[in-house]
Parts: C-alpha cells; structure tokens; sequence
C-alpha cells in the first residue's frame, strides 16, 4: 500500500470572534478523525518535527497563492495539503410554526471551507463550503452571541466535532482514491 505524506496548513478565522480559537479547535478535530479514519495518508501538521520547511513561509502567512502552496509542498515531497477556514458565524431568524402559532426561532449559522490540493497535478481534489446551523440553542447562549461572548464557544465545539467527525472519511477518499489514478 501505498502512504501519501499529507500537510495541513493552519486554518483561517474569518469571523469577528477572533478571541475565540476556532479554527484550531475545527482543525485539531479535523487531524483527529482523519488520522483515525484514513489510514492510507502519513498527516504532517505544522508544529509537528517533520513539518517542511519549505512550506513554513506559506503557513505563517495569512495570505497565500495555491501555486505557491503547490510549488513547495511538491518540492517538501508531499502528496496534498489541505487547507481551510471558518468564514462567518451569524445569527440567522427563521420563523417556524403555523400562521396563527407562528414563532421565530433563532439558530446560529457557521460557514466553512475545507480544500485539498494534490501535488503531483496542482488540482483541487477536494472542495467542500458549507453552511452548518445550530438549532436549539438556549435563550443564555443567544445572548453570549449577540455581546460577543465566549460562553457560546462549548455549543459550537460539540458542533465542530460532529462536523469534522462526518467530513473527515471524504476527505479521506479524495486523499487517497484520486479519480484519474
């Protein structure tokens, strides 16, 4: 069988809670799960000893191109490298019920991405934006939203993990069954 040496470059927070660290949690989460479910890939992660050098300039930079990115990871040796972010958190209002019994109900929206690159083509291989909704959320938790927060970070944690736990085995298969091979 065959190991391809995979690379995450750290994850962007583009919301406005920059406090709170949820690009890391949703990434530490995403190297978890697919380090438990894929077991074709070797995952490097910056931090980790073997991380390449070469590619420390384009994860420390906020801003990078994808050929960049897919010059030095080719030259690190890589395989493909995945990228990825948090661009929103929103509240959104639905209102929900029949027209005399109508209720809004209040449900916060977090909008991400995740990309793999393949080396060898420069291709993206996997490509997924999504929009998750937390419905249900207590009236206190509303509240630590609209003022900014961080009592809010435990309900989106639980959030981010059952999303990474779902698209962790797909990112698995586009790593290491590339349609073209």
């Amino acid at each position: 069988d065959i190991i391809r040496r995979v690379s995450l470059i750290p994850f962007e927070n583009k919301t406005i809670f920059k406090q709170l660290p949820l690009e890391k949690v949703f990434e530490n989460m995403i190297v978890q799960y697919l380090s438990e479910s894929c077991s074709g890939i070797r995952l490097v992660s910056q931090g980790s000893p073997d991380f390449p050098e070469s590619l420390q300039p384009v994860a420390s930079s906020a801003v990078y191109d994808n050929l960049t990115m897919v010059k030095k990871g080719r030259e690190a040796g890589l395989n493909a490298i995945i990228t990825g972010g948090i661009l929103n958190l929103s509240l959104d209002k639905e209102d929900e019920g029949l027209l005399w019994f109508r209720k809004t109900q209040e449900r916060l929206q977090l909008q991400f991405f995740l990309e793999v690159f393949d080396m060898e083509s420069g291709a993206k291989i996997f490509d997924n934006h999504f929009i998750h909704e937390i419905k249900d959320m207590a009236p206190e938790e509303i509240q630590a939203f609209k003022v900014a927060q961080p009592a809010l970070f435990a309900s989106i944690s639980e959030n981010l993990d059952k999303l990474a736990k779902d698209i962790a085995p797909k990112m698995c298969d586009a790593i290491v069954t590339k349609p073209w091979t």
